[in-house]
């Protein structure tokens, strides 16, 4: 099982929240969350791998990694 910790905050911190949510689906396989986060023109660099550019090809590379 995956074990997410997060440093507490005010409560007043937007970002903070939205990246601790994206992480979790993120650690859960939750594309559906993830894919609803992200812009159509969405660019994820890969370290050492490669350069996935646009929503369509995102998501095709998450359901890749999720199996």
């Amino acid at each position: 099982m995956t074990k997410i910790i997060s440093s507490p905050n005010c409560g007043n911190s937007p970002k903070m929240e939205f990246l601790k949510e994206f992480n979790i689906a993120f650690a859960k396989g939750d594309i559906e969350s993830i894919s609803e986060c992200v812009t159509d023109d969405i660019v994820w660099n890969k370290i050492g791998n490669k350069k996935i550019e646009g929503k369509e090809k995102f998501i095709v590379e998450l359901k890749k990694m999720k199996s």
